[in-house]
C-alpha cells in the first residue's frame, strides 16, 4: 500500500466518522434526557477530533506522496 492508498483510507474513515457524529447530532436534537444529551455531546466531540485528525493525516500524506513523486514526473 502506497501514501496515497493510506491517504485515501483516511478520508474514509473521516466520512464514517462525519456520518455517525451527523447521526448523533441529530440524535441530540430530540433528547429530553439531561444526562444522555451531556453523554451524545461528550462522544460527538471525541469523533469530531478523531474526524479533524483523519483529514488532517489524509492531507498530510497527500502532501508528502506529491513531494515525493514530484521529481518523477519531470524525469520523464
Amino acid at each position: 500500500m502506497n501514501l496515497k492508498e493510506t491517504a485515501e483510507q483516511y478520508r474514509e474513515n473521516a466520512a464514517a466518522y462525519r456520518k455517525r457524529i451527523n447521526e448523533l447530532k441529530a440524535r441530540l436534537e430530540s433528547e429530553n434526557n439531561a444526562m444522555e444529551a451531556l453523554r451524545l455531546r461528550g462522544r460527538i466531540r471525541t469523533l469530531e477530533s478523531f474526524y479533524a485528525e483523519s483529514m488532517n493525516t489524509a492531507h498530510y500524506l497527500d502532501r508528502y506522496y506529491a513531494e515525493q513523486h514530484r521529481g518523477e514526473d519531470n524525469a520523464i
